[in-house]
């Protein structure tokens, strides 16, 4: 019975290990994980000034310091981001119509998810999204081609 079901065991993971993913992308699923209008956590959008942040750029593929517009996006589960706008969008009333974006897709994902962000960096351009360790960084105009399919949702989780 016991090497029966060692038998077993190893057929399934062999089988497990070689099979395609479902899907080949999670922001591209038929489904919806989540929706626009999901319940989110987010609460409110603080002015944090500006200051130079050191936030990759697919761009230049480098690593560069730059100004950015600074907000302190606040959530009823006690997590905090700060959100770092780069200085190209020329004003804070653009910087945070941007930032605006964010937070309530922000604000469905997980707190578990949540509290592993902490900074959410936004560049101009059209770059596909990438994250690193505490930090997601994305790019405006990929921004709004995916809020305009209805799959900006997912691109936060999936980050």
């Amino acid at each position: 019975m016991h090497r029966t079901l060692m038998t077993a065991a190893v057929l399934c993971a062999s089988t497990a290990l070689s099979a395609e993913p479902l899907f080949s992308s999670f922001p591209d699923t038929v489904f919806d994980v989540l929706q626009p209008q999901d319940p989110s956590s987010f609460l409110c959008l603080n002015d944090a000034g500006t200051d130079k942040r050191q936030i990759w750029d697919k761009r230049v593929d480098a690593e560069p310091s730059v100004d950015v517009f600074l907000f302190d996006a606040v959530f009823s589960d006690g997590t905090r981001v700060e959100i770092a706008i780069n200085g190209e969008f020329g004003s804070r009333g653009t910087a945070r119509n941007i930032a605006d974006l964010i937070t309530t897709p922000l604000g469905q994902i997980p707190t578990s998810l949540r509290r592993g962000i902490e900074r959410f960096s936004i560049h101009d351009g059209r770059e596909g999204f990438h994250a690193g360790t505490g930090q997601i960084i994305m790019y405006h105009d990929q921004i709004q081609a995916r809020l305009d399919q209805g799959h900006f949702e997912e691109s936060v989780l999936h980050e």
